[in-house]
């Protein structure tokens, strides 16, 4: 078998690969590459971000069980796992190769289960193990969740030897892919979508230890407690950095859970100019905390009446979820109350749920409860002559006061509500559409007076000047009930 230059010996990634039952990184790492090579669709969204030359016809080549041409040399590490590394024992998990006519791009696969993170000495090895082989790029894949792809959870952008680039990918990213393919156009065949939900039922399953619920860290509750007593705490604190990092996880967590819930595109809107910067994002995420207390995060669905909101106060213990729906404006300001509520009102409403109504002009916003706006629409109106521009949906979810300081369960169950939230609001919500514009009848001739302007622009024995036959025209007008014999329907 013909191996690429930088790899002494390798074995094909295989669908079905005999290892042993301690071999778990090894069996999914040769069970994605194998998805990646029998899925084109698949390959295609996943490297063209890392910059390979994917493609109908480019080549695709796997590799498991990698032995490098080049091994390092020992460089005096302090951690056990380089050390063994630079012993001459580095074996990436996998190596991907894809070629076209004009060019040649390869990357090492790391992969790890969950609970066994990334080791940052380990991925510094391998990046200098590529520079050393020649492989243009390194691949993590674990549990732990980045916003973009370019971003590492270990390693600093200053680390990353010249002529190597370094991506991430967490195994819900990837489950989160495979969902939104198999739901699209994309991929057509029959065969391949198949391996696509198997590929999400392999990886999602709780034998397979690829994925699982996202823990926060011990400085979430530390956080909460601080506020609660009153607290001033700084920007600068390792407290407020450290939830800041706790909370970009989480948005991302629910971010690509509710596109595999949907099996649609779902994003988070953030500023775009942190949309790979992360640390910039997270010092301006811990601004904002230190300044309010609170963490807030909006979330765009396809389709949707209104982005879904999450406020999250550390300072009371409190989670809303809402959306703020812009309502009908072309009626009078009861009706853009009426026309909201009229919907929410078939559907299965939660005990608590509040609607604000926010009126132009007017600084602060009329809120009552559901139940009371179905009995009086007033209740939202600032004043009676404007029309509400928009309608806020809050709920706070109940529970939300014992579970905020539980950092193992509190991602879980706020991504369970938000299902919810959107399984029996969000998605029944429908977005207004003016009608269109209704021919207007002119009142000033009647259809007697129209019908006899015609027959005579139609005479044959008459023959009108130019300027005649425009006066005969302009003299018609737009009425609705035209008669069959006249050729109008």
């Amino acid at each position: 078998m013909v191996y690429p230059d930088s790899v002494q010996s390798a074995r094909p990634a295989s669908l079905f690969p005999v290892l042993k039952a301690s071999e778990q990184e090894m069996r999914a790492t040769s069970i994605l590459l194998s998805v990646l090579r029998l899925v084109p669709a698949f390959s295609e969204s996943m490297l063209k971000v890392m910059g390979a030359p994917a493609g109908r016809r480019s080549k695709l080549s796997c590799y498991t069980e990698i032995v490098p041409s080049k091994q390092l040399e020992n460089d005096g590490s302090k951690s056990r796992r380089a050390k063994s590394a630079n012993a001459g024992q580095l074996r990436p998990d996998g190596l991907i190769t894809c070629a076209s006519q004009s060019k040649n791009w390869s990357a090492y696969v790391e992969a790890k289960i969950a609970g066994n993170p990334l080791d940052e000495e380990q991925v510094k090895s391998y990046l200098r193990l590529a520079a050393l082989n020649g492989v243009n790029a390194v691949i993590t894949i674990s549990t732990e969740l980045t916003i973009h792809p370019t971003q590492s959870p270990v390693v600093k952008d200053k680390d990353i030897p010249k002529g190597v680039s370094l991506f991430h990918f967490s195994w819900l990213s990837l489950v989160t892919l495979a969902a939104t393919l198999n739901n699209s156009r994309e991929v057509s065949d029959l065969e391949q979508r198949i391996v696509l939900k198997e590929l999400r039922s392999f990886i999602t399953h709780p034998e397979s230890k690829l994925t699982g619920t996202l823990t926060l860290s011990s400085a979430w509750p530390d956080l909460i407690r601080s506020f609660h007593d009153q607290l001033s705490i700084p920007a600068s604190n390792q407290l407020i950095s450290d939830v800041s990092e706790d909370w970009m996880e989480l948005e991302r967590y629910i971010e690509l859970s509710l596109c595999s819930f949907l099996s649609d595109t779902v994003r988070i809107v953030r500023p775009k100019k942190f949309q790979n910067k992360r640390e910039e994002y997270g010092l301006d995420v811990g601004k904002g905390l230190a300044f309010s207390k609170q963490l807030r995060l909006e979330i765009d669905v396809p389709n949707a009446a209104a982005n879904i909101t999450v406020t999250v106060d550390l300072h009371s213990k409190s989670v809303l979820i809402g959306m703020n729906v812009p309502v009908k404006q072309d009626c009078r300001p009861r009706t853009s109350v009426t026309w909201l509520v009229s919907q929410l009102n078939k559907l299965r409403i939660p005990d608590g749920l509040i609607l604000k109504g926010s009126t132009p002009r007017f600084r602060n916003t009329s809120d009552a409860k559901f139940s009371e706006v179905i009995s009086n629409p007033d209740l939202l109106l600032s004043d009676n002559r404007i029309n509400p521009r928009n309608i806020e949906i809050v709920y706070s979810l109940p529970q939300s006061a014992k579970t905020i300081t539980k950092a193992k369960v509190f991602a879980e169950f706020l991504r369970l509500q938000l299902e919810e939230f959107y399984k029996n609001i969000a998605q029944h919500v429908e977005k207004y559409s003016p009608p269109p514009p209704r021919p207007v009848k002119d009142l000033g001739l009647d259809e007697s007076d129209a019908v006899e302007s015609i027959e005579k622009l139609q005479a044959p024995e008459q023959r009108l000047s130019a300027v005649e036959d425009s006066q005969v025209l302009e003299s018609i007008p737009a009425v609705n009930n035209w008669k069959n014999g006249l050729g109008w329907s």
